[in-house]
């Protein structure tokens, strides 16, 4: 006695394929920006830290001299200047008298 045993597919339909890929998607991503959440890339601050002093003009100071001394090397010393000026607003006309006082970075966090 031969018994035969016929085993039926079940066809999975294209519909429920689609639902399954879209679950799928909608899973991962949101366990993407959960995760993007709890283990951030990078902490973000909004606020730069700049230590700023007070400087006196003395005799024969330019905003040029004062910059080449405060420049850190290999940096532009036109980059310094035109901070040094928004800082104090100061504009291209402006001379510099004995005894005025200038803000100037100190150290930077």
């Amino acid at each position: 006695m031969v018994i035969v045993m016929e085993f039926k597919r079940t066809k999975v339909s294209i519909v429920n394929k689609r639902r399954f890929y879209i679950s799928i998607f909608i899973i991962v991503l949101f366990v993407m920006i959960l995760l993007s959440f709890i283990f951030p890339l990078k902490k973000v601050s909004g606020d730069v830290q700049i230590d700023y002093r007070t400087y006196t003009v003395e005799s024969g100071d330019t905003l040029w001299t004062i910059a080449e001394n405060i420049t850190p090397k290999r940096s532009d010393i036109r980059n310094t200047v035109y901070n040094l000026r928004k800082m104090n607003g100061l504009d291209q006309s402006t001379v510099l008298q004995l005894g005025d006082k200038l803000l100037i970075p100190g150290t930077i966090d």
